[in-house]
């Protein structure tokens, strides 16, 4: 039983060893228990969580009420145009899923919008939520949550972080070398 345990421990190494290298176990632990929560799959948001799920979270939700358009073609690369016309959280969530398996993956077919209005709770199971094209008056129900609110403009993207529960950073001690 501890053979399985090691080899899994030893696969996770090999899979996250450029990561590991450089924020630590600890910090690969912490990216491996976060919950994530997306509000709106736009392309700055879409490639925000890929980033996230390939580095290993743990789980999460995509909440968008928004269908697959023709526009989404061109500027998301998570959708395609076999799926024109499905709920674009759907989309987005199953090919998130094919890109690392050991993170879990599900999908709201609401605004943010709407599911704050009639769930206020909904955000208390997440460590972070992501919030594109959303508005700041929209957000204020999240504010007992970390909140990233991603808004890209032509190729500059303005990611300000506000209010966070505690800080994302790790700190090491200065001998600590990276090699």
């Amino acid at each position: 039983m501890s053979d399985q345990s090691g080899s899994a421990a030893d696969s996770k190494s090999k899979r996250y060893d450029r990561q590991i290298r450089i924020w630590g176990a600890e910090g690969q632990q912490r990216l491996e228990h976060a919950r994530i929560a997306l509000f709106n799959c736009s392309p700055t948001g879409s490639e925000t969580l890929k980033n996230l799920v390939l580095g290993g979270i743990a789980s999460f939700t995509i909440v968008d009420g928004n269908k697959v358009q023709p526009r989404d073609l061109g500027n998301n690369f998570l959708v395609v145009a076999a799926r024109l016309g499905h709920p674009r959280a759907q989309v987005v969530t199953d090919l998130l899923k094919e890109m690392n398996d050991a993170v879990s993956g599900s999908y709201v077919e609401d605004t943010p919008e709407e599911l704050l209005e009639n769930n206020a709770e909904f955000l208390e199971g997440f460590d972070l939520v992501i919030a594109t094209q959303v508005g700041l008056q929209d957000m204020r129900a999240a504010a007992a949550a970390a909140v990233v609110l991603c808004c890209a403009v032509l190729y500059c993207a303005v990611l300000p972080a506000w209010p966070m529960k505690e800080a994302a950073a790790i700190r090491y001690p200065a001998s600590r070398a990276f090699t």
